[in-house]
């Protein structure tokens, strides 16, 4: 209750600084002060309960391991230092994403904060990296689905973007999602869904932080950095993501002849989607260094201009 109490006043005041300014935003909710208070508390109180079920995760960690070590014939004092260094360095983990999530990304990128917290807690609570998936399907589905938004923005120049290549990346993210990884259950469990997600999700924290803090006219050089070199690496693990889950979900297109048209049929029309997914996967070729030689582009002029205006300084 006081955190909802906390943010409800913190991203009201905070969202109806942004809408006074007529600022450039890429989230829906802060366009009004009212929803960005209730879409932001909402997602706070979310992220706070996933963070505290880690951090009882820790706890509950270090104390089975403190009396299964104590109680062992066999007891010595440097694995169980270990062990509660582990716990302890996990904990400050958890520390710092609460705290860089209420001072730097509230409102904006709360849903992917969301995304990448409980992709945490569920690896903490099957100890392992396969099938996380299916823990953040629902919240990964409803946030990248809103992104469309993001293609109105650059339409009516809210955005000052490229509205074909913005169109691209949240499309092809949509697609990929329900048309894909939804339609598709069996490649659900494969490791290049997590290889995407977790691409798309650092990805965006970075960016909407970007955005936060060039809003309110104080943008640290490391975010600014962050921004234009992450990319290097992240852009091609997301499309490799991408690309791999479509090749793993051919073979069960082809034999459930999912979304076909085959004929004869009254209207005379046929559809393979099949083929059209290997035409999708052809399609990154052109657009994909577009996008990717786009940033370094950009990044060679941010950075580069930021160079020059320390040594002018």
């Amino acid at each position: 209750l006081i955190l909802f109490v906390l943010a409800l006043f913190s991203t009201g005041k905070f969202a109806k600084k942004l809408s006074s300014r007529w600022v450039r935003c890429h989230c829906a909710f802060a366009e009004h002060s009212w929803l960005g208070a209730v879409g932001g508390a909402t997602f706070l109180c979310i992220t706070a309960w996933h963070l505290r079920a880690i951090v009882d995760k820790s706890r509950l960690l270090i104390l089975e391991v403190t009396f299964s070590s104590i109680l062992s014939p066999n007891f010595l004092w440097p694995p169980l230092l270990l062990n509660c260094f582990f716990c302890f360095v996990l904990f400050c983990f958890v520390l710092f994403c609460f705290v860089f999530f209420l001072i730097t990304l509230f409102p904006l990128s709360h849903r992917w904060l969301v995304i990448a917290v409980g992709l945490v807690r569920a690896y903490l609570a099957k100890g392992s990296y396969h099938s996380l998936y299916y823990s953040i399907e629902k919240p990964l589905k409803f946030f990248q689905t809103g992104a469309l938004l993001e293609i109105l923005h650059c339409a009516v120049g809210i955005v000052p973007s490229s509205v074909v290549l913005t169109s691209f990346q949240v499309m092809s993210r949509v697609f990929l999602i329900w048309a894909v990884t939804h339609s598709v259950k069996e490649v659900q469990s494969e490791d290049s869904v997590l290889l995407f997600v977790i691409a798309w999700t650092i990805t965006e924290i970075i960016r909407y932080s970007f955005y936060t803090f060039s809003l309110l006219n104080h943008l640290p050089y490391l975010i600014k950095w962050a921004r234009y070199t992450l990319f290097i690496v992240l852009y091609p693990m997301g499309v490799s993501g991408e690309l791999l889950t479509i090749y793993a979900a051919l073979p069960f297109v082809r034999q459930a002849g999912l979304y076909s048209i085959s004929l004869p049929n009254k209207y005379n029309f046929s559809f393979d989607y099949y083929a059209f997914l290997i035409l999708i996967m052809i399609s990154y070729i052109p657009i994909f260094p577009q996008l990717y030689f786009h940033m370094i582009h950009q990044r060679r002029k941010v950075l580069s201009h930021t160079e020059e205006h320390k040594k002018f300084e």
